[in-house]
C-alpha cells in the first residue's frame, strides 16, 4: 500500500493472492526463509508460464534445485546474493547487491 523506499526512491510492486489466476510474471523472484520454500514453490504456480523466469535468493545451495524440481531448468537462474544493508528509519534499504549467473 505505502511501497517501499529503495535508495531514496519510493517503489511499488504488484502483489497478487496465490490463487488469482491471470497474465503471467515475466520474472518471480523467491525470497523467503528456507522453511517457507515449499509453500512458495507451490503459491506461485498460478503466476508461472511459458516464458517466466524464477530468481531464488535463498541462503543456502538447494533451493535452486528444489525449484528446478517444481518447474524445470529453463525457468530458473542461479544466483549469488552480497548483501550491504543499512536500516534508517522508517525501514529504508540504503545499499544492496546481487549477481545474477547463467545457466550451469
Amino acid at each position: 500500500e505505502n511501497g517501499i523506499v529503495i535508495n531514496g526512491t519510493r517503489r511499488y510492486f504488484p502483489v497478487v493472492d496465490p490463487k488469482e489466476c491471470g497474465e503471467p510474471a515475466d520474472l518471480v523472484i523467491i525470497a523467503v526463509k528456507g522453511y517457507g520454500l515449499d509453500q512458495a514453490i507451490e503459491d506461485i504456480r498460478n503466476q508461472v508460464g511459458e516464458n517466466t523466469v524464477i530468481l531464488s535468493v535463498l541462503n543456502g545451495v538447494d533451493s535452486e534445485q528444489r525449484v528446478i524440481e517444481a518447474y524445470g531448468e529453463d525457468k530458473v537462474l542461479y544466483s549469488y546474493m552480497r548483501v550491504s544493508v543499512v536500516m534508517g528509519v522508517p525501514a529504508m534499504i540504503r545499499r544492496w547487491g546481487i549477481s545474477i549467473s547463467g545457466k550451469s
